[in-house]
């Protein structure tokens, strides 16, 4: 992690919380406020700590990337880009009758590798998701995306004929 995380990385255990984890490397400081931005997205949603599901977690994580992009900029995190997106369709059509999962133990597979998926698979997916859901918008209010119901984003996707030919 603290290679990978470039020595910051955190959560958002309970509502209106975020946990910060610090290591002491040479670029800990620009990821520590990459980490607060993505992580503030997720405490800003009305939904991240009471919807918990693996569809719902591709949109959580999807949304505080580009969150995250959007107000520090930067380059893509290595985890948004983990595998291509034609990968990311294919497990993701894998994975569609499991998207109301409940189960840690496929959420932690799937976003952090620990069984058949590919490291941080969850996280790249997640920011195709939203990518694709973005750039339907006019005009983007965080406001107004940071606040809307993580199924209704995950159904415009399935809805996208480009993504439905795929999936």
């Amino acid at each position: 992690v603290i290679k990978k995380m470039d020595g910051a990385n955190g959560d958002v255990p309970l509502e209106n919380t975020i946990t910060i984890y610090l290591f002491p490397t040479k670029k800990w400081k620009k990821a520590l406020k990459e980490t607060i931005v993505h992580e503030l997205a997720h405490a800003l949603s009305p939904y991240y700590c009471k919807d918990f599901n693996l569809g719902n977690m591709f949109v959580f994580d999807g949304i505080a990337e580009h969150f995250r992009e959007y107000f520090v900029g930067g380059k893509r995190a290595p985890w948004t880009k983990a595998i291509s997106k034609r990968e990311s369709i294919r497990l993701f059509k894998k994975l569609k009758k499991k998207i109301n999962s409940k189960n840690d133990g496929l959420y932690r597979d799937v976003f952090f590798g620990t069984g058949k998926y590919p490291l941080w698979a969850g996280y790249t997916m997640g920011y195709y998701i939203v990518e694709d859901y973005l750039k339907k918008q006019k005009k983007i209010n965080w406001e107004k995306i940071i606040k809307t119901k993580p199924k209704v984003i995950l159904k415009e996707f399935l809805l996208n004929s480009r993504n439905e030919k795929q999936i």
